[in-house]
């Protein structure tokens, strides 16, 4: 079972809003627990608050950090409690355990705002992330729900779906569209709801003047005036229906399509965006897509685009030349290694040990998997030779475990350098007196080599014979 932790920071004039998303919550889990996730609302009110050693709001944060989603919400007031709770969050975001993994953040419109919670609007702003406004609580809900699947349930997003204006989850509703701006404020949605309310109006009336038709026509069935009249608005009934059955089902399209857009941009929360972008979004959140389409003026998009693949093309290249100059220094040191060996100057074997430490860090922090694995193999047999057993075992370890993990994952192309590793790991435990641990590993090199020769004899005999 996949759980999902959610946590909700705000002020007391915004609980309403709490509660609301807490009903939300409740309803995605009940879609969704039958299917192997749990939605789980963490709520600081049923905490234990009694008296401890520990300040409470301490051990909310402790259990905040628990957390795979925060939720922001603010309006009028940024309370110390909030404060407390948003940086708690966004460290353990920017932290390397990454928890809580996203954090979203709400503006309730229209308000008035303390100089506590505009310094910090302006640092969100600063940040470069895109916070969600709402005025009317379906928006929240909607908003909620899309960056909820977009975080952590992508693979759900068939369950939501538009009708008549409505968007339900798995056939429960959720929010009404015409509440959402960027739904309800669309010309060509308000439109659409237009035409299905006069087309409705004209089948009512359609309706009655059929019914009266067909009052007049039980006391004089032969009324040819009548029965054209009958006909007529029958006629016009049928293609009432049928424009409506059309209209509502472009009505849903374009929902749904809104949906879609509405499911893009919670994938965008919380993440860092242009300025162009965030002006795009803003227009977009209030139903105003022509203003938005403006703003991407796409001749100007693709310029930038060019242009920053340019940049990048050009980072790979000093890239690229940054690496061939530090492998080249990589192999200057191992050059340096071998005039020392030769030379033999007093002191010489913990330079090279200092010189080859340098080198596989280095390794480590700039090359290939497989660059490093070599260096470490160079490395430990270097060790091997001038008997330093203790790192030469390391090391073989941990090539090992990099090989064997590489073949696993179906590179069998590392097998003979597993082999290789094992084969060399026994040799130190023999020369450690460590026999047990030896004829195992030795057992392994033979096994390996053995699979090698039955399918390359040539290649891998003499290999198996030196084991």
């Amino acid at each position: 079972m996949k759980t999902v932790k959610v946590f909700i920071a705000s002020s007391e004039e915004l609980q309403t809003e709490r509660e609301v998303i807490g009903n939300v919550v409740h309803t995605m889990n009940r879609t969704l627990k039958p299917r192997g996730i749990e939605v789980e609302l963490v709520e600081w009110e049923f905490m234990d608050s009694s008296m401890g050693l520990t300040p409470k709001q301490e051990v909310y944060n402790e259990e905040l950090l628990s957390c795979d989603v925060v939720i922001v919400l603010c309006w009028q007031k940024f309370g110390k409690y909030t404060r407390m709770e948003f940086e708690t969050a966004y460290d353990g975001f920017c932290s390397n355990n990454n928890q809580p993994k996203k954090i979203f953040i709400y503006y309730k419109e229209p308000g008035e705002d303390t100089d506590e919670l505009k310094k910090f609007k302006n640092n969100i702003d600063d940040f470069g992330h895109f916070p969600t406004r709402f005025r009317h609580i379906d928006t929240l809900k909607l908003n909620f729900v899309q960056q909820m699947f977009a975080f952590a349930l992508s693979q759900e997003t068939n369950l939501l779906k538009v009708h008549n204006s409505r968007v339900e989850l798995d056939g429960v509703e959720l929010a009404d569209l015409r509440n959402v701006p960027s739904a309800g404020n669309n010309d060509k949605y308000k439109d659409l709801l237009k035409d299905i309310e006069r087309l409705e109006k004209d089948i009512e009336d359609l309706l009655e003047d059929i019914r009266g038709y067909e009052e007049e026509l039980a006391d004089d069935p032969d009324n040819e005036k009548t029965n054209r009249r009958l006909k007529k608005a029958k006629d016009k009934l049928l293609d009432a229906r049928q424009n409506l059955s059309d209209k509502k089902e472009t009505l849903d399209n374009l929902g749904n399509d809104i949906l879609d857009t509405h499911l893009k941009i919670a994938q965008l929360s919380g993440q860092k965006a242009s300025a162009r972008l965030r002006q795009a979004l803003a227009l977009i959140e209030k139903g105003d897509y022509k203003g938005a389409n403006a703003v991407l003026d796409f001749d100007e998009i693709k310029s930038e685009m060019e242009q920053n693949v340019r940049r990048i093309n050009q980072v790979r290249e000093v890239e690229k030349a940054t690496l061939d100059a530090l492998r080249s220094n990589i192999e200057e040191c191992i050059i340096k290694v071998n005039t020392l060996k030769t030379e033999k100057p007093k002191g010489w074997l913990n330079q090279c040990v200092k010189i080859y430490e340098k080198v596989l860090e280095a390794a480590e922090q700039s090359l290939t998997e497989e660059e490093i694995a070599q260096k470490r193999f160079e490395y430990a047999l270097f060790l091997q030779e001038n008997k330093q057993f203790k790192r030469c075992c390391e090391l073989y370890e941990q090539n090992i475990t990099f090989y064997r993990l590489a073949v696993e994952n179906g590179n069998q192309e590392c097998l003979p350098n597993l082999a290789l590793m094992v084969g060399n790991l026994a040799i130190v435990r023999s020369d450690l007196h460590k026999f047990d641990l030896a004829n195992e590993e030795y057992d392994e090199a033979i096994g390996i080599f053995r699979r090698l020769a039955d399918a390359n004899p040539d290649a891998y005999l003499p290999d198996l014979a030196r084991n």
